[in-house]
């Protein structure tokens, strides 16, 4: 579970630095107060994430990224064998630093890209500007993907069941959409 955390952070970091590319200063998004970006605790609570998994959750995690992406992470407080956890990740164009947005990135830049990269996406009709998903599991991409104006969010519910995952994942997109 840790590892995934981990795995996604990297990937963040690694694509924060191919799009800003070697040299580039990396100012925040200055223009942009911070009362204004989303808070993604307020857009999976931790009563969600326990209605979600079906058991009691850990306080969450969330990290950032250099691109300004947040990553809310919840994970059961009795750890298993199984691997069950509901991940929350939030990109917001004002939320990336300047010199990102000045080369053309933003939340729907990011959205297009991902969901280009992935062979299995799968458009989800009725949800936000647009949307997709990516698939379960721990493939790359996973998850329930939703681009609403200026914000490109993932849920990825790992429930042990596809079409259960899909449909928590669905059922609290539309719960983030209304919040938005």
């Amino acid at each position: 579970m840790r590892n995934r955390l981990v795995w996604i952070t990297l990937l963040a970091l690694f694509s924060a630095l191919f799009l800003v590319g070697c040299g580039t200063e990396q100012d925040t998004a200055s223009d942009t107060s911070s009362s204004s970006l989303v808070d993604p605790t307020q857009l999976l609570t931790k009563q969600e994430a326990e209605e979600i998994l079906g058991e009691p959750v850990k306080e969450a995690k969330v990290n950032s990224s250099p691109i300004g992406q947040q990553i809310l992470f919840y994970e059961p407080v009795n750890e298993t064998d199984s691997l069950r956890y509901v991940q929350l990740s939030v990109n917001q164009t004002a939320a990336m630093p300047e010199a990102m947005r000045e080369s053309g990135s933003s939340a729907a830049t990011l959205f297009a890209d991902c969901k280009k990269l992935l062979e299995q996406a799968e458009t989800v009709s009725g949800l936000g500007d647009d949307a997709f998903w990516g698939g379960s599991g721990l493939a790359a991409g996973a998850g329930l993907h939703v681009l609403k104006g200026d914000v490109y969010f993932s849920i990825d519910a790992a429930l042990g069941d596809d079409v259960v995952s899909r449909e928590a994942a669905e059922k609290q997109a539309a719960k983030v959409l209304n919040r938005l």
